[in-house]
């Protein structure tokens, strides 16, 4: 039977995390998603953008919460127990 002093750690964590990029105008895939001209918005042949050798891009604004629980527990022969919990919402 095992016995002795038994080690711990717990821990807790939370991020809030965002992500935002503008885009000028001549660049934005919403409103110039055609390479053949600013006038034209339906593409018959793909949506490659205003500037067909450059892609399209699109603004982003995205964030999320990630939280994070631990505990690890350890005995004086190194046996090592973990529990972990991660959520990303």
């Amino acid at each position: 039977m095992l016995g002795g002093e038994i080690d711990y750690a717990v821990g807790f964590q939370y991020r809030d995390e965002t992500y935002e990029t503008g885009v000028s105008e001549v660049y934005d895939g919403y409103q110039f998603p055609c390479s053949a001209g600013p006038e034209i918005k339906d593409c018959a042949s793909g949506r490659t953008g205003l500037f067909g050798f450059l892609p399209p891009s699109f603004p982003i604004d995205e964030d999320r919460d990630i939280w994070s629980a631990s505990a690890d527990t350890a005995n004086r022969h190194n046996h090592l127990a973990r529990i972990s919990l991660l959520i990303v919402r």
